[in-house]
Order: C-alpha cells, then structure tokens, then sequence
C-alpha cells in the first residue's frame, strides 16, 4: 500500500479530531469540508459555504442583526485536511484536524504545524485588525456622548450617580481602558441595565476606573459599574472595575505592577446563588495572587437574592458598604503542601488518648443546666424563626435570666451565670429598650456580668467575623467571667462562604466547640426560610443540645405585637411535660410595663376556639382560621364547654 492509500484509509475510518477544544463529527466520505461544517455547527457557528483556501474568512452569522462579521474560518484542503473557526463576540477559539495527530508521519507533522502557524499569524493579525478597528468606532462614539441624565432609569434603580461615564441616546458609555489612559472599547449599559460590549472589545486585562487620587494608596476591585459607584460613594477611594470576575486578576496584577506599595482590596460579588460561588472563588483567588485584601458583601434579607455591594448599599445603605469594606481580610490560605502540613503537626500539643479503664476511673462534675430544661452547662442550641417574629426578644430574655437566676417564659438559670450578648444588625437604641424592658420584668436583679457588643460601639460599625480565627480571637479577652455566649444573629456574625454550605459552617462549629470545652454555652439566633426550616445547611444542628423555632400562630395579626408559639425541634435528654410546645405573649400593661405570658399549646388553642365562637364565627369557617382541622376544632369546642368558657348562644 504506497503513502496516499493510507492516508485515505486512516482518514476514512478515524474521526476528524480538534486538536485544542471542540469534538467533530467524523467525515461520512473524503469531503473533509462537510466535517469541518458539522464540527463548527456542533460549536454553536453555523458555518457558510466553506472557501478551501487557507485564507481567513469572516462573515456574519445567522440572526446576527448587527451583521458584525463576528465569525471566522480558515481551511485547508488536502491529505489531512487542517483548518481553525471561532467567533471573536464569544471568544470560541477551536482548531481542526482530519486525523489523528500521533498517527502523522515526521513530514505530515512539519506540514501541519506550518499550516497552525499560519492560521494563528492570521488570526492574531485578524484580532489585532478588531481591536484597532473597534477602538477608532469606540473613540467615535465616545466623542459624541453627552453628559448622563441624572434621571436615568438604570441609575435611579441602582442608586448612583453618574462617574466618568457618558449617555449616547439612551445608552450609558463605560469607557475599557489600559494603565495610560487608551480606550479600547465600550460597555453600554440599556436604560433596563442589560449589558453588552462594543464588538471587538480588549477587555482581559482592561478596565475603568472611578477616582483619580495619586496620592491615595487604597485601591479598591470590583466587577460592575454600579457596585464601583458605590463603593467609591462609600469610600472616597480609586475603584477600578474590572467588568467580570474572569478579569479581576489580570487587572489586580495589573494594578500590582504599577502600585506595588498599594492597599488593595477586592470587593467580591457573594454569587451564592450559582454554583461554586464564581464572584467569591475568582476573587479569592485574585487576593491571594496580588496580595490583597478581600471584603464579602452579607445581607440580612436574602430574599431579592442580592450578590454585590450595589445590591448591599440599595438594601441597607451605605453605612453598611463602608463597614463591610472596612472589615476586609486577607483570604484564607490554600491548601499546604504535605511536608508543611506535617512539620506543622510537630508544633501542636499532643493528643492524649486513655484506656476505657483509665477513662471510667475518671472524675468528672455532673453536667448541670445553665437554663432548665433547654440549655445545658457547655450547650449549645440555636432559635430561629422567621424575620420579626421575636427572635432578638427571646435571646435577651435568655441573657437577663442567666445573668440575674431569674425565670423566662418556663425556663429557670440555677445561679448567676455571666453572659456576652453579640448583636449582629439591630440600632444600639432599639437594643437598649428591648434591654431595659427585659431587666425590668426580671423578678431579680443582674447579680452577674451581662455585656454587650453592637455594631453601633465599633469603628465603622464593623463587628467580629466569627467564620474567621481573628474574628473568634477578638473576643477572647472577653470571655473570663462569662459562661453563656448569644449570636444574635449567625447571617450578620458568621460572614464567610454560603449560607446553604456545610464547609462555610466548619470554622463556626469549631469556635463553639471550643468554647464547649472552655465550660462555656452558646445560644445561635438565625433566621429561617419560607419553609419553616432555619436557613442554610443542617449541619449546624449535628452538635447541637437544643433547637427552639419560634413560629406565629394561624391566626396571628400584627396589632398583637410579640405573640408566637415556642416548639422543640430537639432537646437532647428532655421529655414529657418539659418537652411540651407553649405559646407566649408580650402584655402591655396600662403603666406600661411589660410582662410575658404563656400557655400550654393546647389550652391555648381551647381559649382561641371558645373566643372565636363567642363572636359568633361559625364553627366550619374555623379552621381554616386556625390552620387546624375540623375534627380539632370540634375536640377543643368540648373543652371549652367544660371548663366554662363558652357563652349560652354559642354552645
């Protein structure tokens, strides 16, 4: 068989193979072109009628409006055929080859990388051609645009104002340029905020910057135009936008090179909502890289599913921008070598494990409760319940009980136990009357330490972040005389990774079971989702003793005030009567002071019929009221009768 025969036999029974990207379709015959096609189409090009001249092609793709040419092919005929297609809008960059690239021979091999090397010059000459032709149309433009309406409807929805941007129509004009100041290219950004660039944009490495302080040695990176707008507000530092989490390295290197004595700091979009959290990943990995400090926007109310710091300042304004800027840390550390991991390991005290025999000889105090039944001494539990339901109301009664041995609600603290009241969200001033009620209707005084930190009291109003060791450190030379830590709440104290992800809890845990075995007991406070559950992973119950959820009655309305019903979801070694769900109230008395009271679930639900009845609310239109059934209703109408509570007219 001489040389062409088998070349034509490989080509006819091997698939034609992308040497970089792309899976082809092989050849039905010797028509290598109609591969070519197939393998372009199969990348989301559809492909024109193929010139087979090795020259590079553009041409416009179908349903393209603009009829930019985006689109590009070189092809070369022959024995085996070679060629490359992309498309420079969506950066699809794929080389192609008929055959196998081990089975060439030493000759085939020169031929085909002679062809590359020329489908590459071609195709940087080509994208060099782009980006000069696109920056001539871009400086065009530019030159026409006119100053922004502050009225615009993308910045009135966003918050902002205009800077350093121009309107061209209706269109904002974010200028892409280099270190020296050389456009090249546009973001527009359409009066309902979609987003597009200038065809033929060079944005790797590109960016704009908002701020033009050369004495200011803080940098600040960001993906958007709105989220800069607002940090720089919020700042007053230079903010450069890199456009997308894909670029946030290459412009920090960049950024790097020409401030390397800079404080630079990436603000990251909190992309909790998509998989692998792009924003926070790339950023990340951006901070490690140049050196550079990293802040993550948290929010109190997820429910809009908010991501930067546009969303952050809109939500719950700027205050809060600046103390989520001002908290920015270095990124955790990557994974260690093996060798470091180890050597390491030889620094750390040594584990010291006993026999069963040595362990039962042991001497241990019996566990005592720090608030009977639900919180043991060195517990930890956690109460959730939906946004405004009484969360904050229930952790400071918790503390005043400890703190003075009082009762709350049907809980009782043995003795005066020291407490650290960490609140996450709340204004000192709304914190301060809750407190001061909460003391007042304690039947004992304070007889033990009660300390509170809030944001309000901090620098910037920048509180602990407990996900991290320097957060959990901070409040370390506070914990002598207390032996009961409050979380009010995790969302605003426990800032890092995804709330829905169990690793994101793993530094939390760990800090609360050290703490456990300090002698000391933690209550988390966090909020739950529309399904009643506590929000994020269920890890965090794994090591815990208690978890209360607090939910409002069916026939709660918002006049009551603090009313809500208390349920058990675990308590670890509780049972019967202590174990029984409650309903609790917050009475206003006429000399206005306060006072809880509660009632077994049941008899509550006895009064709840019998008073629905003496109104004279049918009896089948009831539980529907109630969120109960027809046969409760019934159940508890009896014992309403008995116990008397029922008027003539409406046994």
């Amino acid at each position: 068989m001489d040389k062409l025969d088998r070349q034509q036999s490989r080509n006819q029974n091997t698939a034609p193979k992308n040497t970089e990207a792309a899976t082809n379709t092989p050849p039905t015959a010797v028509s290598f072109s109609v591969a070519f096609k197939e393998a372009m189409s199969n990348a989301g090009i559809e492909p024109p009628e193929i010139i087979e001249d090795g020259e590079l092609h553009r041409f416009t793709a179908p349903g393209d409006r603009a009829k930019s040419n985006n689109s590009w092919y070189v092809f070369y005929r022959g024995n085996p055929a070679a060629g490359a297609y992309g498309c420079w809008k969506r950066n699809i960059n794929v080389s192609w080859c008929s055959a196998e690239l081990h089975t060439f021979t030493a000759a085939e091999k020169k031929e085909y990388a002679d062809r590359m090397n020329r489908i590459r010059k071609q195709r940087e000459d080509e994208q060099n051609r782009v980006y000069a032709e696109c920056r001539e149309i871009s400086a065009d433009i530019w030159s026409k645009g006119n100053n922004v309406d502050a009225k615009h409807p993308y910045l009135a929805k966003k918050g902002i104002r205009a800077v350093g941007i121009k309107q061209y129509n209706e269109m904002l004009l974010v200028p892409v340029e280099d270190q020296d100041g050389t456009l090249h290219g546009l973001q527009f950004i359409t009066s309902d905020g979609a987003k597009r660039f200038k065809t033929g944009t060079h944005k790797a490495g590109h960016f704009f910057k908002i701020g033009k302080n050369k004495n200011n040695t803080i940098k600040i990176l960001c993906e958007g135009y709105a989220t800069g707008a607002s940090i720089h507000e919020a700042t007053g530092h230079d903010v450069v936008i890199a456009f997308d989490a894909g670029n946030l390295l290459s412009v920090a290197q960049g950024i790097r090179a020409k401030y390397p004595d800079a404080k630079i700091i990436i603000a990251a979009d909190n992309d909790q909502w998509t998989e692998g959290n792009p924003g926070v990943s790339k950023a990340t990995e951006a901070a490690r890289k140049v050196g550079a400090l990293l802040a993550i926007p948290a929010f109190k109310n997820p429910d809009a599913r908010p991501t930067d710091f546009n969303d952050l300042h809109c939500a719950e304004g700027i205050e809060a921008v600046i103390r989520f800027i001002s908290s920015a840390m270095e990124p955790s550390p990557e994974t260690k070598a093996t060798e470091q991991v180890e050597k390491d390991a030889q620094q750390l005290p040594r584990i010291k494990v006993v026999s069963v025999a040595e362990f039962l000889r042991m001497e241990f105090p019996p566990r005592e409760y720090l608030l009977s039944p639900i919180l043991p001494t060195q517990g930890l539990a956690m109460i959730h319940a939906f946004r405004g339901v009484g969360k904050t109301h229930v952790a400071l009664g918790i503390g005043v009980a400890a703190a003075s041995a009082g009762y709350f609600f049907r809980w009782k603290a043995e003795k005066p136990r020291g407490v650290l009241f960490l609140d996450g969200e709340m204004p000192a001033v709304a914190i301060k009357e809750r407190l001061s009620h909460s003391i007042v209707n304690a039947e004992k005084e304070l007889s033990a330490p009660l300390y509170i930190v809030t944001p309000d009291l901090q620098e910037h109003g920048i509180m602990p972040n407990l996900s991290t060791l320097e957060g959990q450190l901070a409040l370390e030379p506070y914990l002598k005389d207390v032996d009961l830590v409050i979380v009010d709440n995790i969302s605003t104290l426990c800032r890092e990774g995804r709330e829905n992800e169990a690793e994101s809890w793993i530094p939390v845990q760990g800090w609360a079971l050290r703490l456990r075995a300090m002698g000391k007991s933690v209550v988390f406070v966090h909020h739950e989702g529309r399904s009643g559950n506590q929000r994020g992973t269920t890890k965090r119950e794994d090591v815990l003793d208690t978890v209360i959820r607090l939910k409002r009655p069916a026939d709660y309305s918002p006049e009551e005030g603090a009313r809500f019903e208390v349920h058990y979801e675990k308590l670890r070694g509780v049972y019967g009567e202590d174990a029984k769900p409650f309903e609790a109230r917050l009475i206003n008395g006429q000399d206005g002071a306060q006072s809880w009271v509660t009632k077994d679930l049941e008899q509550s639900l006895t009064e709840r019929v019998a008073d629905l009845l003496n109104d004279g609310i049918p009896q089948h239109e009831i539980p529907e009221m109630l969120g109960v059934s027809k046969g409760t209703v019934s159940k508890h109408k009896k014992k309403a009768q008995g116990q008397g509570l029922l008027k003539e007219s409406s046994s």
